[in-house]
């Protein structure tokens, strides 16, 4: 398990859910020896109208998800992330075999007797379970990134209440490709604050542009997503955004 965790909504079947991802298991997956996905599913005592988890629940999901230590050295698996929909969660990890997890589970859930559950498993050597499902899109990566950076700023004292120039950076593989997303970035509503050269033989062309508005969690989407989106269609990449911090 990596310290590289995180949170993101999604759609499932056309329904709200709330996905938590071990992101920095990406970098060493799939796993040879543990090709089998298998699952837990827990129904919810008490979800939320949207299906979700409610806080009345919140300690005693937290003390089952404490738990999976046991059931991952009894299995051999890693756990790698849930989804929370439709009234149940869903707890999935990465095993050498789906054989003997249901037994697994019955003894592990023993500690548990409050909750209706099922589980069950199936071969998986690409890990699509993870990388598919779990895994977020590139977008919702930025999404993240977003809010990681809103927490930051949060620490160091900002309010996230008051509007500033936010920075973001964009690079480009040719002059081309730059010059034609400065022109359309312009149109809606940024700034060229400035190009930015490259010193080195393997670095790119780049782009710092401005726009205004408050880096809160309800604003920092709309103000960097549309950069994002347009520089993906100019074959640039967004590499991040910042701004100062108002105390």
């Amino acid at each position: 398990m990596s310290d590289n965790w995180d949170f993101y909504s999604a759609r499932v079947d056309g329904q709200a859910a709330s996905i938590f991802v071990d992101l920095g298991r990406a970098a060493e997956a799939p796993d040879p020896t543990r090709s089998a996905m298998v699952y837990l599913r827990l129904q919810l005592r008490d979800p939320s109208p949207r299906g979700l988890s409610s806080d009345s629940e919140f300690d005693a999901l937290c003390e089952v998800e404490d738990a999976l230590a046991r059931l991952e050295a009894s299995s051999g698996a890693v756990y790698v992330g849930r989804n929370t929909c439709a009234g149940a969660r869903d707890f999935y990890f990465y095993a050498p075999t789906s054989e003997g997890w249901s037994k697994q589970v019955d003894a592990f859930m023993r500690a548990f007797p409050a909750y209706r559950y099922e589980c069950g498993g199936r071969a998986d050597p690409r890990w699509s379970a993870y990388f598919d499902f779990l895994h977020p899109s590139e977008e919702d990566l930025q999404r993240i990134h977003n809010r990681r950076v809103c927490d930051s700023l949060e620490k160091h004292g900002d309010a996230l209440e008051v509007a500033r120039p936010i920075d973001h950076f964009i690079y480009f593989s040719d002059e081309a490709a730059r010059a034609a997303y400065a022109e359309a970035v312009t149109q809606l509503g940024c700034r060229i604050e400035e190009h930015l050269e490259p010193k080195d033989a393997d670095e790119r062309l780049g782009l710092r542009v401005t726009n205004v508005g408050v880096p809160s969690l309800a604003q920092i989407d709309a103000l960097t997503l549309p950069l994002w989106r347009l520089a993906r269609e100019h074959g640039g990449d967004y590499d991040g955004w910042g701004c100062h911090a108002v105390k």
